[in-house]
């Protein structure tokens, strides 16, 4: 499945309408020529579910949004009934029109024979018209109904071609400007938004022209059947044919980007975008008002996808997959995701605001060390959060296994109140990484994905390439906590000197489950979240996370954000 597994992205791209039409068409051909890909592309249409590659948990699966052409095609379908119904009403007032014109030159001796003629075959026509009308208004619609009405229309107008040819002759056969007329009417068909309709309706018509032309009447001066008169009359019609189908392109892909701009507008509209807050490796973090119709109002976060890196594909899908996974993730130490989608060629995510600054602002701007209290209420917190992520099942209730892979204190949220949020899940992926999923540096072919995250923290597994779980987010976390306590950050490679070393008050407990998250080896770290949260949870006196962890960290919050505004 060599080439099904070089296309998965684009497969996950056009499952979520997010290909452009140019790669749309291109993926489209491949798929129609591979039946996996045709397999997995029926799969993520029916369920809604990303493909589960080593980066993309299984059972985190993005909502279904429909590309704009498929909008297209759902709204032509229910509007067809409707759209035939005006085309025989159309098609109906014509022939009255066209039947009171030939009638009156009837009544004043102009050729009755041949006025007659015509009149029986338009009123055959409108007997038809008539007959659809009266079955569309009582809902009756079948989806051949449109070729059949656009060969009868065609065929009328031939058989008024014949007629004339019968009852003037051969000269007013070739002189009568039907062939104008049809052409009208076979570009007329475009407004049926079929392409292909127009092309069968013009090669129809190109046919039954060319025939009639050679049975038709001989002009007694022409040698022979004037093959090459019929031949180009034929052609007009195929030109005519081409024509509508050119025009009902165009009717259809000039929709198609109407639709994309408007979802653009709809999406980014409801946002009004004001400073800049951040910037990190992908995207920027911008402040926003979330301001709909009807007056509700809600300051969010906006993160969008760098400029120069928006044309990126690679880039395109990891910014994506942060915003699928975070829009399953609800808990309250985590930021929620709340909305998401494309604007003018780039990718942008809403997501909960946190008023507040991250914990490296914090670090950086509060002169003293933290409190231990307001220490350990955040370990506790953040352990809160990964116990949840790593704990998360899919919609089956089957384990995730979750990895965040880039807990540090740039991605630690606190609030003015003292609520802690994790947030860029950028990187999170399956726990159950093969070998060779985070490998850092090298280009070997086997490499399935290359090392993500930031290396100052994260666990020695995790650079090294080896299988991970839950317990390489514990080691960021202790080297987090370690930080928070010290206001430094071990070198790697070093002897880490325990916490206590730095800082004197650090209470025995805090400092053994401190150097217990950074032990090199994943099995010297404690198994679980739950249980480093529940140490913390134990912690008495100075280091006691409540009743006073909160506050005192939403203090350190207040002189940070306070030092940052002096």
């Amino acid at each position: 499945m060599a080439d099904a597994c070089s296309d998965e992205n684009e497969l996950m791209e056009l499952a979520d309408g997010l290909l452009p039409a140019s790669r749309r068409a291109r993926i489209m051909r491949h798929v129609d020529a591979c039946g996996e890909c045709r397999a997995v592309l029926a799969e993520l249409a029916r369920a809604g579910s990303v493909s589960e590659s080593a980066d993309t948990p299984r059972g985190v699966a993005p909502e279904r949004r429909l590309l704009p052409a498929e909008l297209l095609r759902e709204y032509s379908k229910r509007e067809a009934p409707a759209r035939e119904l005006r085309a025989a009403r159309f098609v109906a007032w014509s022939m009255v029109v066209l039947i009171s014109f030939v009638l009156l030159r009837a009544l004043l001796g102009h050729r009755l024979r041949f006025s007659l003629g015509v009149v029986g075959v338009m009123a055959a026509l409108l007997g038809y018209e008539l007959l659809c009308i009266h079955g569309l208004r009582r809902g009756w619609f079948h989806p051949r109904l449109p070729l059949v009405s656009s060969l009868v229309e065609v065929s009328i107008f031939l058989a008024v071609q014949v007629v004339i040819a019968s009852t003037l002759g051969g000269f007013s056969y070739l002189a009568f400007p039907g062939a104008i007329l049809l052409g009208v009417l076979i570009a007329f068909s475009a407004q049926r938004a079929d392409p292909n309709l127009c092309l069968v309706v013009g090669g129809a018509a190109a046919i039954e022209v060319f025939i009639i032309g050679l049975l038709g009447p001989r002009i007694p001066s022409a040698p022979g059947p004037m093959l090459g008169v019929h031949v180009i009359r034929a052609v007009f019609c195929l030109v005519g044919g081409f024509a509508g189908m050119s025009l009902a392109r165009d009717m259809i892909a000039r929709a198609e980007a109407a639709l994309r701009e408007i979802r653009e507008q709809d999406l980014f509209g409801k946002y009004l975008v004001h400073e800049r807050l951040g910037r990190g490796g992908m995207g920027e973090v911008f402040r926003a008002t979330y301001c709909p119709e009807g007056g509700f109002v809600r300051t969010v976060a906006v993160k969008s996808l760098r400029p120069e890196l928006s044309q990126s594909p690679k880039f395109m899908e990891s910014f994506r997959k942060e915003a699928q996974l975070g829009s399953t993730l609800v808990h309250p130490n985590i930021v929620q995701m709340l909305d998401c989608g494309r604007f003018r060629g780039g990718f942008m995510v809403a997501m909960e605001f946190v008023d507040g600054a991250s914990l490296a602002a914090v670090l950086e701007r509060h002169l003293e060390p933290l409190p231990l209290s307001a220490v350990t209420y955040l370990g506790a917190e953040l352990a809160a959060a990964l116990e949840y992520l790593h704990g998360k099942r899919s919609s089956d209730g089957e384990p995730l296994g979750l990895v965040h892979c880039d807990l540090n204190p740039p991605n630690v949220l606190l609030s003015r109140i003292g609520e802690v949020k994790l947030a860029d899940f950028g990187v999170a992926r399956a726990g159950v990484a093969r070998a060779g999923v985070a490998r850092a540096g090298g280009a070997g072919a086997d490499d399935e994905v290359r090392f993500a995250g930031k290396v100052a923290y994260a666990a020695p597994e995790q650079i090294q390439g080896r299988p991970m779980d839950g317990r390489a987010d514990l080691f960021a976390l202790g080297l987090t906590l370690y930080e928070a306590l010290t206001r430094r950050h071990p070198k790697r490679g070093d002897a880490v000197p325990s916490p206590s070393t730095v800082r004197s008050d650090i209470p025995p407990a805090l400092d053994a489950l401190v150097m217990e998250l950074l032990a090199q080896a994943p099995e010297e770290r404690p198994p679980l979240a739950s249980q480093v949260r529940a140490r913390l949870l134990a912690m008495g006196g100075a280091g006691a996370p409540y009743p006073y962890g909160g506050t005192l960290l939403a203090r350190s919050v207040e002189s940070a954000l306070q030092r940052r505004s002096s």
